[in-house]
């Protein structure tokens, strides 16, 4: 083979080796982003439960007991992140209805 031949596939299989390390990454990165997307859904139904069950136990609460409850409430709240914040949110909205 001449030079220019052997130039030719090794410019070739460096294309073809950046192509394929290029889909790696973006399908590892879709992965990645997938992941935590159920991670912050997991999360969110166990802090809706959470909160659920803090919002009953406000309703059956004594007054002095419910202002308790309520700032419990609003730290829990708080520490959330605004896509867990945002979907409870949506969920106590259903719950209400």
């Amino acid at each position: 083979m001449t030079k220019t031949a052997l130039s030719l596939i090794a410019a070739g299989v460096l294309a073809f080796a950046t192509a394929a390390a290029a889909a790696e990454t973006s399908v590892s990165t879709n992965v990645t982003a997938h992941n935590e997307q159920v991670e912050v859904q997991t999360q969110t139904n166990a802090s809706n439960n959470d909160i659920t069950a803090q919002l009953e136990r406000i309703q059956n609460a004594s007054p002095q007991q419910r202002v308790e409850l309520m700032n419990q409430l609003k730290e829990k709240i708080a520490t959330m992140s605004p896509e867990q914040i945002q979907a409870t949110m949506q969920q106590l909205h259903l719950q209400m209805r």
